[in-house]
Parts: structure tokens; sequence; C-alpha cells
């Protein structure tokens, strides 16, 4: 047994060796990878807690706000004020304490009520806050109620001319503050926590070892420091190495420190154990063949070897060595594959590929049996039909066809196992066996990453409701603008009635700035694919020759304009004024990415796109006329391009852009039943691409009836019954109606219009909003016609919603007539006369 057994179990050895080596080389860069996940996973977490911490803070600069806008706290008076504030605290049990001040601090009145007058003007938030005005977050301070360490914030009170009169303070429970750190989607053995700039502990889950009120150790006290986020490696309560992801005081407006703390074997343990399990059996395995060979070849010098019976066997041996290499390295390598398939934390799972197309379940792995609530021994030779039902059955079978023509595979399902809904990425490995390349088996793998998906799309909601902000900001600045122009123009025309020139020039103003306003309002409609289109078929050509025309008279001269369409182009499905609008936006756009000139090229073509395609943009398959808009400019860097068409977003100045047009673009294109796409780079010019559907065959489609779009302003005749809730609204229409030679009858609602009606008030026309609260436009001309059959009417609104499509369909069907707030006078007096007209003999 000692010569061909010594020299094959040293075979062995060395065999096993490169597997022990690649191992170790794995696990490092396993190493590496958990190390990146862990980091990524703390920084998506970080993000989370603090978008929530904004969240309850903004939510408490709000409430601050409301309440001083109050009569009650304005006028501080003890018994309507203490009133006010009680009420706060019953319908928002979270806050704990609110109290008013004056100039000096002292309290005016508070809610749990408190001793009048006590100074509180040495609290630094307080004293801030009467300082600048604003909303200021106070450093963590025992809560009277509750006695932990609370939130407190302070704004300062504002009359009606904006002077600072006082402050008022909010306490929020630190109790409630920490169930909402509770609420966040923590992985196992993981903290966060809540600080104010000074390292006071105002709320941490799970409470633990430093409950809320406790200052920050020493050891933790870097926290504090800097003014960006930040990643470091700690020690929890418990001693046990940590990475916290943290955003320093220095980095938030209000200086709040918000801390994620990880264990990585939390994050990771299910993967950190089955490579040490993997590791020791391979060690194992080597620690095993090298004694054995180290045993029996320790007696080899102890037997002469004979160079006759080295001869004979010579032979024999050489050929036999290959072989038995071969078997051990095959065993070896079977035995690792066992390994990683039994401790595997994804789901595998071996298919066999039966020579008549069959695909039938060799084994899982036993996290696939805990997924799938099947043993290997139920599932083996069965077909994933049987397996998982003819529906998810059948999309795995067509997934396995798919890799064995075409290689490996990845994708993502959603499976209804016995643990939930899980998503996982799935890969799918074609293996061939034998030598005639037929693929014999798939290995399949799938890995759950339902939690990563959940903190993408909390992440993506974080980020909506950043894009929300800008939004609302922008809107708040150009509506600002308007109401200035519109504001100052009317105290003008009360103050100087009698000067008739300044009287016109502030009408114009009014009436311009209101269109400016319109003008926007249907710009966000768009954008939120909420606007009303107009299709018609369109002629690319025809369009794009048109607007040449219209250009070169509108851009600088020194520009070039080219147009590129090919002959015998389909017409295109679109809204011609808005499609007119988007297009001599995004010219506008190149112009000015061209200041000393340059071309701007206009082009259509004709594409089709299949189903499965790989496109830049999300496309039905079906036939598009692709239309581009494209420039010889400057170009955009990657970080600006990422954000062109969000809201808002401009890279002109103030006066120059509202950064609504390619949002507007993106929004029109989408709603069209299209797509919008941007290539761009610094120095290589953009190219903005439209894709619109194409027409099969020229068709006409339905639209709207826009008779009596204008008519002038006298010689009207008729009774109109007006219903609006809006006082305003209301008086504007009467007077424009009455001016027009109409009688109005004007009520502010429903109820109040059917009175009238009961009454035996005779009326020749209703004219109603769409919306109002007790009774909408809709249900009163039900009533109406009910007391008044065949009575015409006509709604008015300025919403868009479902119900406004079911208003479009009445449109339509002539049961009445539908126009868009805002209306102007001549507009609405032409719809009324072309309504009465139709109508013949107006009613008795």
């Amino acid at each position: 047994m000692n010569g061909p057994w010594v020299r094959l179990l040293l075979v062995a050895a060395v065999a096993a060796l490169p597997l022990i080596l690649f191992h170790v080389f794995t696990e490092i860069q396993m190493q590496q990878v958990r190390r990146q996940l862990t980091r990524d996973e703390a920084l998506h977490l970080l993000q989370l807690a603090s978008f929530e911490q904004q969240r309850i803070l903004d939510g408490m600069e709000q409430v601050l706000a409301v309440l001083g806008g109050t009569a009650a706290v304005q006028e501080a008076a003890s018994g309507p004020c203490q009133r006010a504030l009680a009420n706060l605290l019953r319908q928002a049990p979270r806050y704990t304490h609110v109290a008013v001040m004056g100039l000096d601090g002292r309290v005016r009145c508070a809610a749990p009520v408190d001793e009048p007058g006590r100074d509180l003007s040495g609290r630094s938030h307080v004293r801030h806050a009467l300082q600048t005005g604003g909303f200021v977050v106070g450093e963590g301070m025992t809560d009277r109620v509750s006695g932990g360490a609370g939130l407190h914030a302070a704004m300062g009170l504002r009359d009606r001319n904006g002077t600072v009169t006082g402050v008022m303070e909010l306490a929020l429970d630190p109790e409630w503050l920490r169930q909402q750190l509770e609420k966040l989607p923590l992985p196992p053995r993981a903290a966060t926590l809540i600080a104010d700039r000074n390292g006071t502990i105002l709320a941490r889950h799970p409470q633990g070892a430093r409950p809320g009120g406790t200052a920050l150790p020493a050891g933790e006290r870097f926290l504090l420091e800097g003014k960006d986020v930040r990643l470091a490696t700690t020690r929890n309560p418990d001693g046990r190495p940590v990475l916290a992801a943290y955003s320093p005081p220095g980095a938030d407006p209000q200086g709040v420190l918000v801390e994620i703390a990880l264990e990585r074997s939390g994050v990771l343990a299910v993967l950190d154990g089955t490579n040490r399990l993997g590791m020791a059996l391979m060690l194992l395995a080597g620690a095993g063949v090298a004694l054995g060979g180290l045993v029996l070849g320790g007696g080899r010098s102890s037997r002469p070897v004979l160079p006759g019976w080295i001869r004979p066997r010579w032979g024999r041996d050489a050929a036999e060595d290959p072989v038995q290499r071969r078997l051990t390295e095959l065993t070896a390598s079977e035995a690792g594959y066992r390994a990683f398939f039994e401790h595997a934390e994804d789901s595998l799972v071996e298919v066999e590929v039966i020579p008549d197309g069959r695909f039938l379940c060799r084994n899982i792995n036993p996290h696939a049996e805990k997924i799938m609530g099947f043993s290997a021994a139920a599932v083996r030779g069965k077909t994933a039909p049987q397996i998982l039902g003819p529906k998810a059955g059948g999309r795995i079978e067509a997934a396995l066809r798919r890799c064995v023509a075409e290689g490996l595979l990845r994708y993502e399902e959603t499976w209804a196992t016995v643990i939930g809904t899980r998503v996982t990425d799935t890969f799918m490995v074609p293996l061939c066996d034998g030598g005639d390349g037929r693929v014999t088996r798939v290995l399949c793998s799938m890995r759950d990453i339902t939690d990563h998906r959940d903190l993408e799309h909390q992440l993506a909601e974080a980020q909506k409701m950043q894009a929300l902000g800008r939004l609302a900001g922008g809107i708040a600045h150009d509506f600002n603008n308007i109401l200035q122009a519109v504001q100052t123009s009317t105290m003008l025309i009360e103050r100087h009635t009698t000067d008739t020139t300044m009287v016109r020039e502030c009408a114009g103003l009014i009436a311009t700035s209101s269109e400016r306003g319109v003008a926007i309002v249907r710009r966000l409609l768009t954008f939120a694919r909420r606007g009303q289109l107009s299709s018609e078929w369109i002629d690319p050509a025809t369009l794009l020759d048109g607007l040449r025309d219209i250009l070169a008279h509108t851009l600088a001269g020194s520009l070039t304009i080219h147009i590129a369409v090919p002959a015998g182009l389909p017409a295109l499905l679109a809204d011609r004024n808005q499609l007119e609008t988007v297009l001599i936006n995004l010219a506008v756009n190149a112009r000015d990415a061209m200041p000393d000139g340059g071309m701007l090229t206009l082009g259509a073509a004709m594409e089709t796109v299949t189903e499965g395609a790989i496109r830049p943009v999300k496309l039905e398959a079906g036939a598009y006329v692709r239309l581009t808009v494209s420039d010889t400019g400057s170009g955009m860097d990657s970080a600006t391009l990422a954000q062109a068409c969000e809201p808002f977003f401009t890279t002109k100045p103030v006066e120059r852009g509202t950064g609504l047009g390619l949002a507007m673009a993106r929004g029109f294109a989408e709603q069209s039943g299209g797509a919008l796409a941007i290539e761009s780079a610094p120095g290589q010019g953009t190219t903005v691409t439209l894709w619109l559907p194409a027409a099969e065959r020229e068709a006409t489609p339905a639209r709207v009836p826009h008779e009596g779009q204008a008519a002038s302003l006298d010689g009207g005749s008729g009774r109109v019954l007006l219903v609006d809730d809006e006082v305003a609204v209301v008086k504007a229409l009467t007077f424009g109606l009455r001016s027009a030679g109409f009688e109005v009858l004007a009520t502010e609602g429903g109820a109040a219009a059917l009175a009238l009606l009961d009454a035996g008030e005779a009326v020749d026309l209703l004219v109603s909003d769409l919306f109002m609260p007790g009774m909408s436009g809709l249900t009163l001309i039900e009533e109406t016609r009910a007391r008044r059959p065949g009575l015409p009417a006509i709604l008015l609104t300025g919403y868009v919603d479902n119900d406004v499509e079911l208003a479009m369909n009445g449109a339509l069907s002539g049961s009445f007539s539908l126009l868009r707030k805002p209306v102007k006078i001549p507009q609405l007096v032409g719809r009324i006369e072309a309504v009465l007209a139709r109508r013949g003999s107006p009613p008795a």
C-alpha cells in the first residue's frame, strides 16, 4: 500500500490546495462586498430617518404657523387663547406643551395651564426666535408631562404687518418620537437615535442603555462634529462594534443629529455563517487529505524500492495517474459544490432538461425548502406547473426555455410564498454535462430582494416629497409675482379712479398677470398629465416647415435652422397647439445654449418599436413618428441632465426661465402616448427626442364643440340663474353678464338655487360651478330639470378629475355645455347665446 496509494493521496492533496486557496480568495472578496453592502444599507436607512425627522419638524413649524395666524393667539387674551391651545393638544396628543409669550419672554397663555408671567426668555430657542422671527429647534429639555427629554421648538409671533410681537413654543412627546423611529424598517440589531446639538438624546430605538434624556458618551461626541453625512466605526451600548451612519447637527439647518448604527453581523448574519461553514469544510477536507498523505507516506523509506519492481509497473502507473488525478479533482469539486448548494442563503434549484423538452426538478436546497414550503423529496421529478400551479409554473418553464435557447438569463420574479409575497432576483445558468453540447441541466438561483425593493420605494417616496417641495416653491414664486402685480394695480385703481390713463394701464396689467397665471396652471396640468388634449392628425413636414417660418423671425439671426424630414412620413397624433408650444420651447432652449450662433435642426423620422426592445425610454410596441430638436450648443453635464426634466429646475436666470418647459414637454409626450428623451454632453450640444404615435390611417377625431367662443358685450337678453360657492366669482360674473344685457339671479349654493326655482322664479338658463360643497353642479342640473324639464345648462370648472371626465361626456352628448375656468366674459356670453339659440324660444 506504499507506492501507488501514496502517490494518489499526494495528488489529491495537490488537487485540494487550489480549491482551498480559491475559497480563501473568495472569502476576502466577499468581505469587501459585505462591507460595501453594510455601508450602502446604513446610508439608505439614514436617508429615511433624516426624512422622517424633517417631516416631524416641518409638521411642528406648520402647526405654529397656523396657530400664530389665529385671532385668539394674536390677541393673546387669556380665555380664548387658552382654549385655542387646549384644543390643539386635544386634536394632536403628540404635543405635550404649547405656550404663547410676549417680547419679554413671559408666558401669556399656555396649555397645560402654566404659571402666568413665567419667564422663559432664558431658553436659547426662545431668544433666537424672538430675534429672527423664524422657526427654531431647541435643545433637549425635560418634558413637564412625560419627564423625558422633549423636543422643543419656537417660532416668532407676527402681527398682520409682519412685525414680531411675541413668540410661541411647542413641545413634542419624546415617547411619540421614539415610536416614529420604531416604525423605520431597521434590520436586526440595528439602532437609530435623534439628539440635539449638545448631544442630549431626544429619542432612541431600541431604548436600551441610552434612553432619551441622557447625554452621548464621551466616545461618541465626535458624532456632533462636521457638516456632512459621514460613516464611522464605533461600539453600541453592549460593547459590540457597529457601523454608524450619521448626519451631524452642522449638516442640518435645525441643528439635529440623526444616527443609524448597524451591526455587520445583524445585516449579513446568514451570509457570514454560510461562508464560515464553507471555509471550515474546505480547511477540514484539506487537513484530512494532508494528514492521510503523511501517515501513509511515512513508511515509504522502510521498504526499499527495487528498480525491477518499478519498471514492470511504470507503463500502467503512467496511464492510471491522469485518471486518478481527474477523479480526485472531480470528487473535490463535487464536494465543494454540494457544500455551497446546501448552505447558500439564496434559494437554489437544479432542473434536469429531458430530451423530449420537459423540465424536471432534480433538487432544491434547504433555503428553497423554507421559502417554497416543500421538501426536496416532494418536488423531485416534478415539473414547475405541478409544483407551483399552471400560472406561476408556466412562467418558470417559459424562462427555462429562454435560458436553454439563449444562455445565461437574469430577471426579477414575484412569488407567493409561505412567508408572503416576495420579489427575487433570479439567475438561470445552463449546464452541459455531455460532450455533444446539449444543455442537460439548468441551475436556478433566486435571491430575495424584497426588503431592498421596499427601501428603494421608501427612498423614492422621500425624493418625490423633495420634488414636490421644489414644485410648491416654484409655484409660490410665480404666483407671488402675479399677485404682486394684481394687488398693486388694484390699489392704484382704487386711489386714482379719475385718472383714466392709469386705470386702463393697471387694468391691462391685471389682465396680463391673469393670463400668465392661466398659462402656468395649464403647464402644470400638462406636467401632471392632467390637462385636456384635443388630438388630431398632423403632417410632420407641414408642422416643421411652418415652425421654421415662425422661428426664423423669433430667434436670433445668427442661428441657422435646418429641417430634416424624409418624404412619405405618416401623420402623427397629438394636440397641435400643445405640440407647437413644446417645439418652440425646445427651440428657445437651443437658442439660449448657442449665444454665439450655431445650427438648430428640427427633424422627423418613422420608427417601429417591437415588443421587448431595449430603448432609452419606455414605449409600448407600435409605430411612432420621432421628432428631434438638436443644437450645436454648450451641452449639459450628467448632473444637470439628470435634473433637466424636474419641475422648476432651470440653469437660466430667474427672469428668463420658469423651469417648467422640459417638465411640460415630457408630460405632454407621455400623455399623448409617447415619450421624451434627452442626449447631451458638455461641448457636444443637446438633442431632445419626442416619440408620438403614428397614424395607421387618416382620421378626424371627435372634438368637443366650441360654439360661441366670443361675442360682443351688448344686446344679450334672458334670465340667467348663476350658482357658484365662491363669492368673488359670483360677483365678477354677475357684473359681466349684467353688463352684457342679461338679468342675473345669483346664489352661492345648489340648495339656494333650488329654493328660487321652487318659489316660482322664471329662468332661461342655468350657469353653475361643477364642484361645490353639499351639491355638485351635475346633481344640481338633475334637480333643476326635475323641476324645469329641458332647462339649458352650462357647467364651469377649474378642476381636473374623474368627475370632469363625466362632465365632458355630458357635454359631448349635448346634455349641457362645459367651459373651463378662467372663462372670459365674451366667451361665456357667446356660449349662452349659442345654447339659447339652439333651444329656440325661452321657457316661460
